[in-house]
């Protein structure tokens, strides 16, 4: 009975206090809350359940101080020490706090040296939670490696998906951030796996040998910086647009080289000259290979109201667009739903109607793909990090904190995830060079005194030997201002040495942008039509066989003779 009585009075003294750390607890949510999902301007974050996070978390710290603090090296160390102070000033007053800079310190060259730190990015989710994006600043006199300004940002999907990204960029020759995976230690506690990537301005510029030069950041969607009151187009307004490095040759407020390409592009789809003006200066081999970047992701580098970021080189004429935020998708897709014209932007619908950029699209694609097998050097990179990315995944939260996200799918850790990137890869390589082998779908008809070649392909159907029964007509042409009359306009072929016809021109399928419905992230998707050109014969007969020829895989094939509907060409 004493026992008893000793347990129940207990209980009129411990209640009160349990009380009070529930009631504290929950302010203590209602706050967090409150920062999370109210005071961050043009975000509205999916509801986070606090208290499932909260006891994962305890869970995750618990498991990590009796079995990890023994594991061997993980990915490089990057140690960082930040002061409760500074911890507590940058959550002060969320998102404005956020941006400011405060006294922090880091290990760099085995030194320790004052630096700065503030949390990176508008969403919430990536200063709200327990691992948050960091930007360190060092002092002017104490940069390392030309760098004086260092990102360690948490990925919200696994972050071998855009460690690939960028390291496919990178091997493509596009002008991206070098990025790394780190593990971030910060007051000498392990904070996970973390993406290290450079800050975009001048010192990045210079860092890749281009000399100062007009460099514009485009963002209109879900941030401090969108414009209220404006539509979402960057494209139709270049005072959406910051200047975030400039040429010496202009001033802070002059965006006249912006306008003018911003100008050529909204011209282009009716105007050759200002087509000619985005191709040319080898913008088209840049241009291409960021749409090569798109194919090999199966994801958009940017679109109209995001992630745009242009450097403008008013010496060369050329115009860099920089991969900012990219990510591979992993899903697997087979070939016929392989998306090979992505078009999430206006730049890649109107491109996607040229015949002069998808010729040297595709050469590019080819090149990298079949002859320098980047996808394959990616496998093999992702072998290099394994062993010691699964150690600091061992010690790293992010997987957990992820699941929290609203239509965030669930990491696969360990081992698999690596099977399923390499898996991917291989997978990619073949279906995309499938495309590149496969018989041609196209075909022949004759159409009263002349006779039409119809294509219905992504890749153009080249090189033609046309073949005539009995005696070889004097001249071959090609309709080219689709009137269905011989002019000066059209293109006329002549007989070769050989007494023979060969034609050594590309046609291509019309190209229908329609908006993606089922897959979102890449904007619009690319219907063909089956396309037909006509062409005159100068005694009027018409062809015994047609042959074409496949520069990629150096094979011949026949056109089968075949009456279908048809539509005539858009743009040659």
């Amino acid at each position: 009975m004493r026992i008893k009585k000793i347990l129940y009075n207990s209980l009129y003294i411990v209640f009160p206090f349990f009380f009070i750390i529930y009631l504290l607890f929950c302010i203590n949510i209602l706050i967090k809350d409150f920062s999370y999902g109210h005071k961050s301007h043009n975000f509205n974050p999916s509801a986070h359940n606090w208290l499932t996070y909260k006891i994962d978390y305890f869970k995750f710290q618990f498991i990590d101080f009796f079995q990890n603090k023994k594991l061997e090296d993980g990915l490089t160390r990057v140690d960082l020490f930040i002061p409760e102070k500074t911890t507590n000033k940058l959550l002060s007053n969320v998102p404005t706090s956020t941006k400011k800079y405060l006294p922090s310190m880091m290990i760099i060259n085995n030194n320790v040296q004052d630096t700065m730190v503030r949390y990176l990015g508008d969403n919430p989710v990536n200063f709200m939670l327990d691992k948050k994006s960091l930007r360190i600043k060092t002092r002017k006199r104490e940069i390392y490696n030309k760098k004086r300004y260092f990102e360690y940002r948490f990925t919200q999907t696994t972050p071998i998906s855009h460690y690939l990204a960028f390291r496919l960029a990178k091997e493509i020759g596009l002008l991206v951030s070098d990025v790394k995976l780190v593990e971030l230690f910060i007051n000498g506690k392990s904070k996970g796996i973390f993406l290290e990537k450079e800050r975009l301005n001048e010192s990045f510029l210079r860092r890749n040998r281009i000399m100062p030069i007009n460099l514009y950041k485009g963002e209109q969607s879900r941030n401090v910086e969108n414009k209220i009151g404006l539509k979402d187009d960057l494209i139709k307004n270049s005072g959406m647009w910051e200047k975030i490095a400039i040429s010496n040759n202009f001033e802070l407020e002059d965006k006249s080289d912006l306008k003018m390409f911003l100008n050529n592009l909204k011209n282009s789809e009716n105007n050759p000259d200002n087509l000619n003006y985005i191709l040319d200066n080898g913008n088209k081999e840049l241009l291409a290979k960021i749409m090569m970047l798109e194919i090999l992701l199966q994801n958009q580098a940017n679109n109209d109201k995001h992630n745009q970021r242009i450097a403008i080189d008013t010496w060369s004429g050329k115009i860099y667009h920089i991969p900012h935020d990219i990510e591979y998708n992993l899903q697997n897709m087979y070939e016929d739903n392989l998306f090979f014209d992505i078009s999430p932007s206006s730049l890649n619908r109107v491109l996607n109607q040229s015949s002069i950029f998808l010729n040297k699209k595709y050469e590019v694609i080819y090149e990298y793909v079949y002859e320098k097998k980047v996808l394959k050097k990616a496998v093999e990179d992702l072998s290099k990090i394994k062993k010691k990315y699964l150690v600091s995944e061992k010690r790293d939260f992010g997987s957990y904190q992820r699941k929290f996200f609203k239509n965030k799918t669930i990491d696969v850790k360990g081992n698999q995830n690596f099977i399923n990137f390499s898996e991917s890869l291989i997978k990619r390589e073949k279906e995309i060079i499938n495309v590149f082998k496969q018989e041609p779908n196209a075909s022949w008809e004759v159409d009263g005194n002349s006779f039409n070649i119809k294509v219905n392909q992504i890749l153009p159907l080249s090189k033609f030997t046309i073949n005539f029964k009995h005696k070889n007509p004097k001249w071959i042409a090609l309709d080219f201002n689709n009137n269905s009359i011989v002019d000066d306009e059209d293109f006329f072929f002549k007989k070769d040495k050989n007494n023979s016809f060969f034609l050594d021109i590309s046609l291509f399928s019309n190209r229908i942008p329609i908006l993606n419905l089922e897959e979102k992230h890449l904007g619009y998707k690319t219907q063909l039509s089956n396309t037909k050109f006509k062409f005159f014969v100068s005694d009027g007969s018409h062809p015994n066989e047609i042959y074409t020829y496949n520069n990629y895989i150096k094979k011949k094939f026949k056109l089968k003779k075949t009456k279908s509907k048809s539509y005539s060409p858009k743009k040659i």
